[in-house]
């Protein structure tokens, strides 16, 4: 059996996303775009600045600073063969309604958030710091981070009682200390917002387990 890979210029890639997962994302859809000759929208000038430096030719990347207003129109534009997005449910619906129209691919990885789980037999302090450490990256603001801890009963307040341990042994501060392990949110109104979840958490029943509102 014999195989073979061929490179296909299907055209320029549009591809939405965050600020913050752009740099992480950077192999899964630039290498194979680029291989068939793609044209990227995206956010991190950092980014386009590493393909000039190796070498590529102006224009193969491209970073587009938009607003969400304008995506429809930049969606339908002849130029553009195919659409990416990672965001939420709701854009990712638009983005689909959009491209469908215009019969034009797309590879969509939306909101969702599959549990953490901790079984009975877990190495408890381990499963702690695994956990503060998944909540916790890029200071919570990551689509990957973990956001839901599903642990056991028989096992549920020895669990929590490392894990809170852990999360309290984080050192806050500036981000450009590096003794800092605990940075600031991205905006202020992104910190009330999250803030303002907790509180209405508390007032719902959940129980508050010793955090703090701090302020750098």
């Amino acid at each position: 059996v014999s195989a073979a890979v061929a490179g296909v210029d299907i055209g320029a890639l549009l591809r939405e996303g965050r600020l913050m997962s752009d740099l992480c994302r950077l192999d899964d859809e630039a290498n194979p775009g680029l291989a068939l000759g793609a044209f990227m929208g995206g956010c991190a000038r950092a980014i386009r600045d590493l393909f000039v430096r190796a070498g590529f030719p102006d224009g193969v990347f491209t970073v587009l600073r938009l607003p969400s207003a304008a995506m429809n129109r930049v969606i339908r534009h002849r130029d553009i063969a195919a659409v990416t997005l990672t965001g939420s449910t709701e854009a990712g619906r638009k983005v689909a309604s959009i491209a469908g129209a215009a019969l034009k691919k797309t590879v969509l990885e939306l909101g969702g958030s599959d549990p953490f789980v901790v079984l009975e037999d877990a190495d408890l302090d381990l499963a702690a710091r695994v956990c503060a450490q998944a909540r916790l990256i890029n200071n919570g603001q990551s689509c990957i981070a973990a956001k839901r801890f599903i642990v056991v009963e028989n096992v549920r307040a020895e669990f929590e009682e490392r894990f809170v341990a852990t999360m309290q042994a984080r050192v806050p501060g500036d981000p450009l200390d590096e003794k800092t392990e605990l940075g600031p949110m991205a905006r202020e109104d992104l910190r009330a917002s999250l803030h303002e979840q907790v509180e209405r958490g508390i007032a719902a029943g959940a129980l508050g387990l010793g955090a703090n509102f701090l302020g750098f």
